[in-house]
């Protein structure tokens, strides 16, 4: 047996909304609420948004960029200043370092000096105090010598004027002792002055004596010795002369070297540079080399460079998305700020929906990631909602262009079955008819016979 038209009719219908994707049965079944019934959406506001958005991203990037190149540039003046600070501290090292070894030397060298000053003017002070002690000595005894050389002259004279020379020896004298014993009373004599000739009386007399005791040989005795007395005096005079002479050559090497001396001692102290300001420069250029290294260190710590290189390559792919979709969504709506849905049919509809959710769904795989640009994502979620909206509007009108449609098929579904029920209807009745006729005619043949 066939199935009649109207259960083809049926089958057909119900096939056709199975047909329709899951969202659109569910937008049929379901389908959104427009804003009031205005089916006119802003995709150039959309596209608005997203250049704004691309414009305040690029402009933040310029800033930022801006930014850098001012950090940059700062490290740079301070690795040129620190450079330049290091090349300071290492001349002013080297300064400082030539400068005291050479006055280490000098020092040295005034040392020495000062040791050979001091070492020649002891010598020189105690040559000078010998050659004192030796001047009171020989000043002692030339005047001892003197004063007995003068004292035997007189005697002498005395004795030769009062007894004229006696014949008589120095062995008629009674004892030797007695002559030893008379020189000495004479030479010891008291006497005021060792040329003068008026106070000799005490001379005199123990010269007096003497001859009573030892005879005229005393003359003879005295000679000798005033003889041996005078040679003395002659030797002490040239062993004080030599002394002199050796003191004066010895005082004058001494007094030379000296002079010397000093004179190479002030020349060296001279010498000696005084880098107390170099020091002090060196302790400052130290202390700010070490502030400018401690910057700098604040500066690269900060990772201003990784850091911008992180956000230059988030924002970039970030202008990318943006343009993406506002590359997509102009595809979608041909460039027009202001699109009517009413119009449009299906296709267009499904093409629409399809390019709205291209770009939204660019948009928000950018702002999953954990490298998004956090500062832009407030605005990117306005935009995403936007086209949310715009999609949420395109779906509801294709939802009931999808509903129109069906409504249309299954009316001309019903009016077809119902022409094809009228047509069977028909038929049915013509069939009848034919039957009918049919017979009527059986029934004429019958009594056709019978006639």
């Amino acid at each position: 047996m066939r199935p009649s038209s109207a259960a083809i009719i049926a089958l057909l219908s119900l096939s056709l909304f199975l047909s329709l994707s899951r969202s659109q049965a569910l937008s049929l079944a379901a389908p959104l609420r427009l804003a009031g019934t205005d089916n006119k959406v802003q995709v150039g506001e959309v596209v608005r948004q997203l250049s704004e958005l691309q414009a305040n991203i690029t402009k933040e990037g310029e800033k930022a960029q801006q930014a850098y190149e001012r950090w940059e540039e700062q490290v740079k003046n301070l690795t040129d200043k620190i450079n330049t600070a290091t090349s300071r501290v290492k001349a002013l090292n080297t300064t400082v370092a030539k400068v005291e070894a050479a006055n280490k030397v000098i020092h040295e060298w005034i040392t020495n000096l000062t040791a050979r000053i001091a070492k020649d003017e002891g010598e020189l002070t105690r040559a000078t105090r010998i050659r004192a002690i030796e001047a009171e000595r020989f000043k002692v005894e030339t005047s001892t010598m003197n004063h007995t050389i003068s004292l035997l002259e007189r005697t002498i004279a005395y004795l030769e004027c009062k007894y004229g020379n006696g014949s008589t020896s120095l062995r008629q004298t009674r004892k030797v002792q007695s002559l030893a014993h008379s020189l000495a009373t004479i030479v010891q004599a008291p006497v005021a002055s060792t040329t003068s000739t008026t106070d000799d009386a005490p001379v005199q007399q123990a010269a007096k004596d003497a001859y009573v005791s030892v005879g005229p040989g005393l003359l003879t005795k005295l000679t000798e010795v005033l003889n041996k007395t005078k040679s003395d005096l002659n030797s002490t005079l040239k062993s004080e002369a030599s002394s002199v002479h050796a003191f004066q050559k010895l005082k004058q090497s001494l007094t030379t070297a000296i002079k010397s001396a000093e004179e190479a001692l002030s020349k060296a102290r001279s010498g000696l540079v005084d880098i107390s300001e170099e020091k002090r420069n060196l302790t400052l250029a130290k202390r700010d080399l070490a502030k400018d290294v401690e910057e700098k260190a604040e500066l690269n710590s900060s990772n201003k460079a990784k850091d911008l290189e992180a956000e230059m390559k988030s924002r970039g792919e970030e202008i990318q998305a943006l343009g993406k979709a506002k590359e997509i969504t102009n595809t979608c709506t041909g460039g027009a700020h202001e699109l009517d849905l009413t119009p449009l049919p299906e296709a267009d509809l499904q093409k629409g929906l399809e390019c709205l959710h291209a770009a939204d769904k660019v948009l928000k795989e950018y702002y999953a990631k954990d490298t998004a640009h956090k500062k832009a994502e407030a605005e990117g979620k306005i935009i995403i909602n936007m086209l949310l909206e715009i999609e949420a509007k395109v779906q509801a009108r294709l939802a009931q262009k999808q509903a129109e449609e069906l409504a249309k098929k299954k009316a001309e579904a019903e009016r077809q079955a119902a022409e094809v029920a009228r047509q069977e209807q028909a038929a049915q009745q013509q069939a009848d008819q034919d039957d009918q006729d049919d017979q009527n005619d059986y029934g004429s043949d019958s009594d056709y016979d019978d006639y």
